[in-house]
Order: C-alpha cells, then structure tokens, then sequence
C-alpha cells in the first residue's frame, strides 16, 4: 500500500511482520528539489555535522544566504523531516539541519550538503513491525524506551519507545535548558522520555480499550 509518500506492505502472503518506509519515488523528490548533482561520497558513516558546522563557520562566517538559497535550504528540510517521520536514523541529523531553519547560513548549507552525500547511499530503509531482534519485548500491556543524552553537543535528549516488540516513536531534540553536567542530561532525557511513554500508554489504552465513559 501506498499512502502519503510512505511504504507498507508483507514480505509474502501469510507474514504477520509488516514493512513500512517512505518510497524512493518521495526520497529521490527531495534530490530534486536541491537542485544540484549529489555524488556519493565519504565512508558511509553518518557525519559529524556539529564538527562540520564549527569548521564551516570558522571557514565561511555566519553571513545569511541569498534569498533563493534559503527557500531551497527550507523546502529541502521540510521533505526531509517528513522522510524522518518514518526513520529513525534520520531523527538525530535532521533535528540539528532545523536549528538554523530561521536563518540558514553557509555554514549550514555545507552541512546539508554533506549530510546528503551521506543520504544518497542510504536512500531506502524500511522498519519491519515488530522488530526481529528486539532488545526487550517486555510484558503484553508494558511500554518499553530506551533514552540517551549528549551534553557536549547541546544538550541532546534521544530515545526510541517500544510496544510489544515495534518501535512506534523515536526522537531527537535539544533540550530547552542547556544541562551543567552529563548527569543533569541524562536525568532531563529521563523526564524527556518518561513524559513520552505516558502519553503513548493513554493514547494504547484508548484504543485497545475504548474511551471511558464518565457516568
């Protein structure tokens, strides 16, 4: 089936497991839209885009971009953070390419760049529900996470929350109050994700169980 740019279909007739991804047509969309000849490049890891960022800014300064150039940097963005609704290894990159949704700047515009080298090579990923090595499946009715936090970088909180083996959200944001120790970090990415789970259970338990009726 497909819906809204997205993916979803069995392996073979009979499979419980379901795949779900956004389609390469949607993916290629968004190379278009940059406009420029993306060859693939690089190791294949993930970029330090905040490292990029500190030398491109050192390199190029901080003066804004030309108009046109922003309404790329923006329209690219808003395709891809569509694209990162349906994978997680997109979360992290993305969420940091939004700090500078504002006021793009070259240096900004390098990590983009760069960050689609990386994209190029890694165009098409689909998550299979449930997972078939899922770290800890848990008991029928229990919401699982699984939470991280950088202090170096920002104050990052990340986390994937888990139910009955499938991964059905995962984020990555900088926190609102910049942290004073890791520990601090890992205590708001906590509270961060402890806020998440919540909402997710209440929102399981009115569909598996309907919505109470006040008498």
């Amino acid at each position: 089936m497909e819906f809204l740019g997205r993916t979803i279909y069995r392996s073979k007739d009979g499979e419980s497991a379901l795949y779900f991804g956004v389609n390469r047509q949607y993916m290629t969309s968004i190379f278009e839209s940059w406009g420029e000849s993306v060859k693939i490049g690089g190791t294949g890891i993930m970029p330090k885009l905040e490292d990029l960022h500190k030398e491109a800014v050192k390199k190029y300064g901080e003066e804004p971009l030309t108009g046109a150039a922003e309404q790329r940097y923006r329209r690219v963005l808003g395709q891809l953070a569509w694209a990162a609704l349906s994978r997680a290894d997109l979360s992290f990159p993305i969420s940091f390419l939004s700090r500078f949704q504002a006021k793009p700047n070259p240096a900004a515009e390098r990590c983009m760049r760069t960050f689609l080298k990386w994209l190029v090579m890694h165009l098409h990923f689909v998550q299979r529900m449930p997972a078939p090595q899922c770290p800890y499946v848990g008991e029928p009715k229990e919401v699982i996470s699984f939470c991280d936090a950088s202090w170096g970088l920002d104050s990052v909180s990340g986390a994937i929350i888990i139910y009955k083996g499938c991964c059905i959200k995962f984020f990555s944001r900088k926190q609102e109050v910049p942290a004073l120790s890791s520990a601090e970090a890992e205590i708001i990415s906590i509270v961060e994700t402890a806020k998440e789970m919540v909402s997710i259970g209440m929102l399981l338990q009115t569909v598996i169980q309907g919505i109470p009726l006040i008498l």
